[in-house]
């Protein structure tokens, strides 16, 4: 899509991950992750960047023409691009430092930005080297460049050295990690990050699912889910369809598996470059707080995407009840999504057709050991899902999860027959911040380990989601820009305890 005076558009920075964990046990998808970094950058900031050359660099690009008149062509877009990379040093430049030191590697960031705009999908991996020399530079050297930009731009740099975005955690599984009972610096938060279990309990509403579609019940019923989407952005659904027996197998079935021996879990574990399988999250930097939990996160709809060599056949029952379950939870997501609509006295349809027919689901089985100093870690670090909406199997009788509202946690309560449903990114900018994604956490305790599973429904990644028409208006202006892959944004931005949100915003 371009601009009116022929300009690309500026997308959002992509990484090529999927989102998600619980729900507090994340933020939701079912993307194949790439090595690869995707950055896509305004007209606006290219020109910028070039135009800071222009005096200062004058007799610097005069000696690079020089070089580049007396030196062989690159016979291939790699070598172009490694030599991008390597032709200049690392800056060590602080924000209270000049930006003279940075004005030296614009040329090879700004060759690398036009190679991302060439191939948008999988840039070269040294492109993402050559930007991410940005990210030490002063203030000053950013100004004229759209504030959004400059906030993908150093972010981006921290995840941007191939193979660390998809490193495994070298001391094995968290379950491991517990069993010596020793808790590693890696995963020890600040103390000014940590939770406590002895917060409140939210006040979410119980939404009876089958009342929001009866004739004569439904309006008390939809005035109470709106109210609970707009003040804590989550609500415990009930009467859902599915058995207590049925969800408590499901419950059952994911313990099973977690208490495999070792060597029967890890032969699905998931591979270096990829976020399906068992194990727990990718080393993305050196600075990356852990979570403490495992998980096994499965692709689940479409079912041709389903890649069977992470599904357990172990415990026997698993594939088929995994296949009835999210079968289940799509249908009543779909339920959930159309009475969303009605809330608002939209279409029921609104937020589906935006959404497209392409859409995927994930399933996160997640596991969260004992902690010996459970007052140190986080089983999950905050975050909001970049979901439409995220569907939680709450573990029956042990909580951990907890959300905000205003700046105070409060638990979630365990109803052992519901379903915890929650708001994510893209359902707040559908409904242009009406309905509200939460912050969520998951803590952790020295006595019990903890099981969920969030499934995660995310829009086709090549629908382009933005506020729906009939919710702007002059008392309710316009707030988020039109977003593409929105879950591409989602995963570097969670390790970094930031929100996609902030770039989709206007």
């Amino acid at each position: 899509m371009d601009n009116r005076d022929g300009s690309p558009t500026r997308p959002a920075l992509s990484h090529l991950y999927s989102i998600h964990q619980d729900n507090g046990d994340t933020s939701g998808g079912a993307i194949k992750y790439s090595t690869a970094v995707s950055l896509r950058l305004s007209y606006r900031t290219l020109r910028t960047f070039t135009l800071k050359i222009s005096t200062t660099m004058a007799a610097i690009l005069v000696f690079l023409g020089c070089i580049a008149i007396f030196t062989p062509p690159a016979t291939t877009r790699t070598e172009a691009m490694n030599a991008a990379a390597s032709t200049q040093p690392d800056p060590f430049v602080t924000e209270d430092s000049s930006f003279f030191p940075c004005i030296s590697f614009v040329p090879e960031a700004t060759k690398c930005m036009i190679d991302v705009f060439k191939h948008p999908v999988s840039p070269h991996p040294a492109c993402c080297k050559a930007i991410s020399k940005l990210q030490n530079c002063s203030s000053s050297f950013f100004n004229g460049i759209p504030s959004a930009d400059v906030i993908l731009i150093k972010s981006n740099a921290v995840i941007s050295k191939p193979p660390a975005m998809a490193g495994i955690n070298p001391s094995g599984t968290v379950q491991d990690v517990a069993s010596k009972g020793e808790v590693p610096e890696r995963y020890i938060h600040k103390e000014s990050d940590r939770g406590a279990l002895n917060a409140p309990l939210m006040a979410a509403p119980v939404i009876d699912i089958a009342l929001l579609f009866s004739s004569s019940k439904s309006g008390p019923e939809l005035e109470k889910l709106r109210h609970g989407l707009q003040s804590w952005g989550c609500f415990q659904a009930i009467n859902h369809g599915m058995s207590t027996e049925f969800v408590d197998e499901v419950r059952q079935l994911a313990k099973q598996f977690f208490d495999l021996p070792m060597e029967e879990k890890l032969k699905y574990s998931r591979e270096e470059a990829e976020m399906e399988g068992y194990g727990n999250d990718m080393i993305l930097s050196n600075q990356q707080i852990l979570d403490w939990t495992d998980r096994l996160y499965l692709t689940v709809y479409p079912q041709q995407s389903r890649r069977f060599k992470y599904w357990p056949t172990n415990p026997e029952r698993f594939r088929e009840v995994v296949d009835e379950y999210t079968a289940n939870v799509k249908l009543i997501s779909e339920k959930i999504l159309k009475a969303m609509a009605r809330s608002l006295d939209l279409d029921e349809s609104s937020f589906l057709n935006q959404y497209g027919e392409q859409v995927k689901l994930d399933a996160r089985f997640n596991f969260y050991p004992r902690c010996r100093n459970p007052d140190l870690v986080l089983g999950v670090k905050p975050h909001a899902d970049g979901s439409a909406i995220t569907i939680l199997l709450q573990d029956k009788e042990v909580e951990g999860l907890q959300f905000m509202k205003g700046s105070e946690w409060f638990n979630a309560p365990i109803i052992p027959d519901a379903l915890l449903v929650n708001v994510g990114d893209q359902a707040e900018i559908t409904s242009n911040g009406i309905f509200k994604s939460p912050v969520h956490r998951v803590l952790t305790n020295s006595e019990r380990e903890r099981i969920s599973l969030a499934v995660f429904y995310l829009p086709d990644s090549e629908k382009e989601i933005e506020p729906l028409e009939k919710l702007i208006n002059e008392t309710q202006p316009r707030l988020y820009k039109s977003v593409k892959n929105f879950v591409g944004l989602y995963f570097e931005y969670y390790q970094q305890g930031q929100r996609p949100m902030e770039a989709a915003r206007m």
